[in-house]
């Protein structure tokens, strides 16, 4: 069952307080007092301060726990700070020297923002946690930029009510990652784009004079993206073959596993095939591929003029072109599942 909050209970003992005072007076019939009349409008008054708050007390600095900003920055060798942040430490710069000068991060008022560096690790702390572990609260506190504890007293007819207010920054976790999820998606166009007619040709070169495939450019494969939790919109659609409710995506890369092209959004149940034959790719082939090239992809993929996937295993009884063709291709197609090892951080 839901919990009440600290101000619901107080609203709650305040008026009990009052319909029992009531009650009490009438079944002893007791005239009222000047006394008890000043108690009542006490009383009355009390309830209707609470009523009329949000909050059981104003917003007061509280003292902060000693940063361990500094230490992360300076001190912490590469391996714990990727262990840390999931990343390496120099990329983590990188990324910081692309992103310190959008307008997300720019102060809208007198105040200046908490450090850019401090804002990107608590974002990248919890989008590398779940469960419990990535709760605003535990971030807060772990991140040392929360508060402590601390006791505000409401007294009311010679009674004190003592109620605990936890003073944990925790909207400041939740705006860090908002501004960091803006920061990085301004960067897509810049980092995730197709190769143009010049770049293609040199993908081509790499390929053909490692494993001899001709106007091979790319490499395709799906994959799914976990949801923390079943979709309210037709849930079932999303439960997929994996036994969890996900999200899925298809993935585009290169040989050297930059990714080129990714389309996600389809629930987790959606076939690998569907997802790449309605995504732009694949209905606009021509602004995306010249006459002679193609793409390789798995045995779940149709065989389209700019796709060749590998042969499924009915094809492959007794036929020895066929099986070798499909060792050589694994071996270059490989590079996309490594793709997306890397991006899931396996």
């Amino acid at each position: 069952m839901p919990k009440s909050s600290e101000r619901q209970t107080t609203l709650t003992s305040l008026a009990g307080f009052s319909i029992l005072k009531v009650i009490k007076q009438r079944l002893e019939d007791e005239s009222i007092s000047y006394t008890d009349m000043t108690n009542e409008v006490l009383e009355l008054r009390a309830y209707e301060v609470v009523a009329r708050q949000r909050y059981m007390s104003t917003c007061s600095s509280i003292p902060r726990a000693p940063s361990r900003f500094e230490w992360f920055i300076h001190d912490l060798d590469e391996e714990r700070f990727k262990q840390m942040f999931r990343m390496k430490q120099s990329r983590f710069f990188q990324l910081y020297e692309k992103i310190k000068d959008h307008p997300v991060y720019q102060p809208t008022g007198s105040k200046p923002q908490t450090d850019i560096r401090l804002q990107m690790m608590v974002s990248l702390e919890r989008l590398g946690l779940h469960g419990n572990d990535a709760s605003v609260g535990r971030i807060a506190r772990n991140s040392c930029i929360s508060g402590g504890l601390k006791y505000n007293s409401l007294k009311s007819n010679n009674r004190v009510f003592h109620l605990p207010v936890y003073a944990y920054i925790e909207g400041s976790v939740v705006n860090f990652l908002r501004r960091f999820m803006k920061a990085i998606l301004a960067l897509e166009k810049e980092t995730v784009f197709w190769p143009c007619a010049e770049e293609r040709e040199v993908i081509q070169e790499r390929i053909v004079s490692k494993t001899g495939f001709p106007n091979c450019i790319i490499f395709v494969d799906g994959t799914r993206i976990p949801l923390e939790y079943k979709s309210a919109w037709d849930g079932e659609m999303f439960y997929c073959r994996k036994d969890i409710h996900s999200l899925a995506a298809m993935i585009v890369c290169d040989d050297r596993m930059k990714i080129r092209f990714v389309c996600t959004g389809w629930a987790g149940s959606t076939h690998d095939a569907r997802v790449f034959a309605n995504n732009p790719l694949m209905k606009n082939t021509s602004a995306y591929f010249d006459p002679n090239e193609y793409i390789l992809a798995d045995s779940a993929y149709p065989c389209l003029p700019h796709t060749i996937p590998a042969y499924r295993k009915t094809s492959l009884n007794g036929n020895s072109d066929n099986t070798r063709f499909n060792k050589k291709h694994s071996r270059l197609r490989v590079k996309v599942v490594h793709c997306i090892g890397l991006l899931k951080t396996r």
